[in-house]
């Protein structure tokens, strides 16, 4: 009797592992087939494309919507892009006609049939792929074509489709996460069961669930890596596997012996894709791994060279975007590329081979320095929340660009590390990040020089911040006096005024309210001379709390209503309604019910 397979018109490859998660995704692509003559697959090496396609094209032979048959074609052998019509005949068991081109063959074959062709790794025989997708689908009314390319092949009518990484759990809930939660994730299903290969008494346990989760997380949800990783558990613990994954590609050799030889390593499969990249590709790729979690257009043409015409960045990135190897997202309205972890680590060894690290690292520093000035003078503008929440995107670059400024002991750069410091202890305090922002800043303090700068005093200045917001007061007074000390000796009247009203708000979270008031009285004199109303505001309206606290509610009101009146004609709404709160509050606390409410 013949089996059920030999009923069905195919040539289908055996798969001798079983096929994990991607429901969603396999329904997905059966209703852009539906759809679609020619749909494409895309994603970067090692995601799962053609296992996918090999699922999807199963299926759909099963439910034989295909009478003519579904019939697979692997490209990936061929180098040479005349070899591909005969890699289509040799799949569908057509052989050359003397005096005939195998084109003309294949066409008379596929034009009365109802057919699906999938044809896997397009993407180093792009333009031979292309033109027999073309010539086929042109004469070919019935036939259909399932490809998977990391590069869209660009035929005419053509439906691009990327194909995402497993599903993987968030690190940050990674304390929540038990045995049983390996069945919610894609990513976690497929490593511990690929791990039973190698040692079938494997599993999931309270003990390495939290590695598992490091794992699938560091690799980004790849299959191929998780395939190779799960592989080590026959000489590694998954704790070992997870604390060297910094160094993934000698890591991750083996795997399947089955494999082509690209994909029985991890840095074979992004040497392929990267080998096929033009120079300037290569380049550009290089210089994204500095970036970390993601970038703007800008900062990606600042990296880049300083020289670059933009529309040659924007061509360049699209051309990373479309071969699989950036991503393209938009957050918070914005538009912004990034790479996936165990693509930016390959970009990074390339870029410390090509010897680029310095001047790369270099031009990355120097765009979130500006940026960080850029924010200093607008976070007590009215559009403080929108430069708020652009210096928390980039939170991860800035710390990227600080920690290369740090990193040693080279004074120049700790200088350069000092001035970004002190442009962002604003930031840091508003959001809460006082650890960090006093960690940072006294590094900076330690490494950089010990000259009397106004940079150096800024950034003792918002130590001061820092430490008071933590209750560490004795450091908070000795840094706002050591930064009004620099600034006197300067002549710097804004900076004094900046330096007395920290040792104000120091003093009022002691209680000293007399003292605190003297510094504020002399913080408030130098902003009006220097005609500062934005800051003038702010300390009467500091002062205002001080003295609420310290029960002058009169003299409260007074600075109250003076900060309204100046804060409403420079038409800083936010600060006129915390005002207009602060003076309510004051007149309602002294019983003044009828002003409270007006």
């Amino acid at each position: 009797m013949s089996s059920p397979d030999r009923l069905l018109l195919h040539n289908l490859p055996r798969q001798l592992t079983s096929f994990v998660g991607r429901e969603r995704e396999i329904a997905e692509v059966k209703r852009l087939l539906d759809a679609t003559r020619v749909l494409t697959l895309t994603g970067m090496g090692g995601c799962g494309k053609t296992r996918l396609s090999l699922e999807v094209a199963a299926s759909l032979m099963q439910e034989k919507q295909y009478p003519d048959g579904v019939w697979f074609v692997d490209l990936s052998p061929l180098a040479d892009p005349m070899l591909v019509p005969q890699a289509l005949a040799s799949a569908l068991s057509i052989s050359e006609q003397p005096g005939r081109t195998l084109t003309a063959t294949l066409l008379d074959h596929l034009r009365p049939r109802h057919v699906l062709l999938v044809v896997d790794n397009c993407e180093h025989l792009l333009a031979a792929s292309k033109a027999m997708a073309g010539t086929l689908l042109s004469y070919c009314p019935d036939l259909k074509i399932l490809a998977t390319s990391r590069q869209v092949l660009g035929v005419s009518g053509e439906t691009t489709w990327r194909t995402p990484p497993l599903t993987l759990p968030d690190p940050a809930q990674q304390q929540q996460l038990s045995p049983e939660s390996v069945e919610q994730y894609e990513a976690m299903q497929l490593f511990v069961e690929r791990a039973r290969f190698r040692r079938p008494d494997f599993q999931a346990t309270h003990e390495n669930i939290r590695h598992i989760t490091q794992i699938c997380y560091r690799l980004d949800g790849i299959p191929l890596a998780l395939e190779l990783a799960a592989a080590r558990v026959s000489v590694l613990s998954v704790e070992q596997i997870a604390t060297r994954l910094d160094h993934t590609f000698r890591l991750l050799i083996g795997g399947n012996a089955t494999a082509q030889p690209r994909q029985q390593t991890l840095l074979a499969l992004l040497d392929w894709s990267y080998d096929l990249l033009a120079e300037r590709e290569q380049k550009l790729l290089r210089s994204l791994s500095v970036f970390a979690g993601g970038c703007d257009l800008d900062a990606v043409a600042a990296v880049w060279a300083a020289e670059t015409d933009e529309f040659e960045v924007i061509e360049l990135l699209s051309q990373l975007v479309d071969k699989s190897l950036a991503m393209m997202e938009e957050r918070g309205g914005q538009v912004r590329y990034r790479l996936l972890e165990t693509i930016r680590r390959y970009a990074e060894e390339k870029l410390a081979v090509c010897n680029e690290v310095g001047g790369v690292r270099n031009r990355h520093f120097h765009w979130y320095l500006g940026l960080a000035e850029r924010a200093e003078s607008e976070i007590q503008s009215p559009i403080q929340a929108e430069w708020l929440n652009r210096l928390d995107m980039e939170h991860d670059n800035l710390r990227v660009a600080l920690g290369w400024a740090l990193d040693g002991m080279e004074e120049e750069k700790a200088e350069k590390g000092l001035r970004m410091s002190g442009a962002l202890w604003q930031f840091w305090d508003r959001h809460g990040y006082w650890s960090e922002g006093r960690e940072t800043l006294a590094s900076a303090l330690t490494l950089a020089g010990p000259a009397a700068t106004p940079v150096r005093a800024k950034a003792l200045n918002g130590a001061g911040a820092l430490a008071r917001n933590q209750g560490d007061y004795e450091q908070a007074l000795k840094f706002h006096e050591a930064a009004l000390d620099i600034f006197q000796q300067l002549g710097d009247r804004k900076g004094v005024a900046g330096a007395y009203s920290g040792l104000g708000i120091v003093a009022t979270d002691r209680r000293d309210f007399a003292g605190a008031g003297l510094f504020y009285e002399r913080s408030l004199a130098l902003y009006r001379q220097l005609d500062d109303m934005s800051n003038v505001v702010r300390l009467l309206n500091n002062w205002g709390h001080t003295l609420v606290a310290g029960g002058d509610y009169v003299r409260a009101r007074s600075l109250f209503e003076e900060g309204l009146i100046i804060s409403r004609q420079l038409g800083n709404k936010r600060f006129s309604a915390a005002l207009l709160n602060n003076l309510g509050e004051a007149a309602r606390i002294q019983g003044d019910f009828g002003s409270a409410k007006s």
